[in-house]
């Protein structure tokens, strides 16, 4: 650990999964990496919870729970539960020590694991959690004022941001009251203030109203091209005063309370999926409920065999974002920081007339649009279109995939559109190298 002249600790900052360390930096910069100094101190707060006996009881509640789910059933299932429960574990912990309305904290979230010097951070994965976003939230009250101060980067990202107050510090209850950034009024020098709290908006530009109930906002910046910016954010009170420090005891039972909480929106998605027949790719405008209403997405299972491939096509339409994404049988995202597993608009190479093929197996085709399941045979795939220019009806969004089939990957090349791009050996593992060298911006920069 390093102690600089500003008086801030800094620590060399990793990416740990599975063994895999991502290399990040010693000279992380508080205010640019999102593993910030407050976000260090919340994390080894939350830390010292995992050993109570109120923490384990819920954890071990969930595993049982889960246990007795339909996904459990398959071997990816069982194998990847116990890995899915801690995950959704810690992201409860975190938001539990974080939920301190006056004294808010924008905590980074829905996030791969890291180190801290000799000190693992476990994951927080779970829901679908998108790798091209930026999952960050902060607890707040609608009793009390606000103002979420930002700051766009040199190069922001094009995409949609938003500000969701939300009455569960645990982010699977549905947005409130949300404010995007189409209402956001952002200064040349990419500067911005929204104020927060309980009155209406009626018409104002950069004010997110806090209804009654509100415990937390949610933080989404959409990052198709990951060498992109992602906002920095803060959050200052304006009134009010703090409340009395909490105690172990108080913060361990809160945060078996949110475990078991968390822990339903990982099974709304599988419960949903496995009602379908696997490798069918049926797009909806997404309710209100499903996270941002009006974009379009598909959700459904994906079950292969090593030596099949899903070959799908999907047509923007228009949307000035389209992803796809797969996710072990939890929900959970699939190593995207060193496997294609995921791929955006902006990572593909688009077909001659505009729409984009994806090609999902577990061997390497041979085509830039792989993506990588990692060897997971069983498990969730996600597509998102959104950012449309007008509305899409909700009777056109079938239309959005041209065709989903499975091949055997030695036919593989009679499934393919004429002129698909290929690549080499050594292309892929540019391919790789870029990608996980862009992800690393997120921990720390130099």
């Amino acid at each position: 650990m390093r102690t600089f002249k500003n008086g801030l600790l800094l620590s060399a900052i990793v990416i740990a999964t599975n063994g895999a360390m991502l290399p990040g930096s010693a000279n992380a910069v508080p205010g640019k990496s999102l593993v910030t100094a407050q976000q260090q101190a919340l994390d080894k707060l939350a830390m010292t919870l995992q050993g109570d006996p109120a923490v384990k009881a819920a954890r071990e509640a969930v595993i049982k729970r889960w246990r007795e789910q339909p996904a459990a059933t398959t071997a990816d299932g069982e194998a990847s539960l116990v890995g899915a429960v801690d995950e959704v574990v810690y992201h409860a912990l975190r938001a539990a020590v974080a939920d301190e309305p006056t004294k808010p904290v924008v905590t980074w979230t829905l996030a791969p694991a890291y180190s801290l010097g000799k000190q693992k951070i476990p994951g927080s994965r779970l829901a679908g959690d998108n790798p091209d976003r930026i999952y960050r939230f902060a607890a707040m009250d609608s009793a009390l004022r606000y103002e979420i101060r930002g700051q766009r980067g040199a190069k922001p990202a094009q995409h949609e941001f938003s500000f969701e107050a939300t009455g569960s510090i645990s982010m699977v209850q549905p947005a409130k009251v949300a404010l995007y950034s189409k209402d956001i009024d952002v200064a040349a020098d990419g500067r911005f203030v929204v104020t927060a709290d309980s009155t209406p908006a009626n018409g104002r530009r950069n004010h997110l109203q806090l209804p009654e109930g509100t415990r937390a906002v949610m933080i989404r910046d959409t990052l198709p091209d990951w060498s992109a910016d992602y906002n920095q954010i803060t959050v200052v009170r304006l009134d009010g005063s703090d409340r009395p420090a909490r105690s172990h005891e108080e913060l361990a039972s809160e945060a078996a309370r949110i475990i078991g909480e968390s822990a339903e929106g990982p099974l709304k998605i599988t419960d949903t999926v496995l009602k379908n027949p696997p490798n069918v790719v049926v797009p909806f405008v997404r309710p209100y409920d499903w996270g941002v209403p009006g974009n379009v997405v598909a959700i459904n299972r994906f079950s292969l065999q090593k030596d099949e491939a899903l070959v799908v096509t999907l047509l923007p339409s228009g949307a000035n974002y389209v992803a796809f994404q797969l996710t072990d049988a939890w929900s959970r995202s699939i190593d995207y920081w060193h496997h294609t597993s995921s791929l955006s608009d902006h990572q593909v190479k688009a077909n001659a007339d505009g729409s984009i093929t994806f090609v999902l197996s577990a061997q390497d085709p041979g085509v830039h649009n792989w993506l990588d399941n990692n060897g997971v045979r069983d498990g969730v795939y996600l597509v998102r279109w959104e950012l449309f220019p007008q509305p899409l009806p909700p009777g056109n969004a079938p239309q959005l995939v041209r065709e989903a089939r499975v091949v055997k990957l030695s036919e593989l090349g009679t499934a393919l559109p004429a002129g698909m791009a290929r690549v080499t050996p050594a292309q892929r593992k540019q391919q790789l190298k870029a990608r996980t060298a862009e992800f690393a911006k997120r921990i720390a920069t130099k």
